[in-house]
């Protein structure tokens, strides 16, 4: 199999914006997964990348909503008529 050259991940998906910060994990699990030669790995292998880029619990953990992690997704979720719904 002929190897291809590491495509960036901007090139990939359109409109794919990222903060340096989930940059910083997604280049983290990559290599992870290189290295490990895991495809998909487990919840525990996530939390020991995210330890290795350190990462600690220090305090009480909250619930967050929906709409605090995925602003841009929960106002195009609310656009979109449910099926009970019938558009105006």
């Amino acid at each position: 199999m002929p190897h291809r050259p590491p495509v960036a991940y901007q090139e990939n998906f359109s409109g794919f914006s990222v903060t340096p910060e989930e940059f910083a994990f997604l280049k983290a699990i990559e290599r992870y997964q290189r290295e490990n030669r895991r495809r998909y790995p487990s919840f525990r292998e996530v939390l020991f990348v995210l330890h290795s880029l350190g990462y600690r619990k220090v305090g009480r953990a909250e619930a967050l909503e929906f709409e605090v992690l995925f602003p841009l997704e929960a106002a195009l979720a609310a656009e979109t008529p449910t099926p009970t719904e019938t558009p105006a």
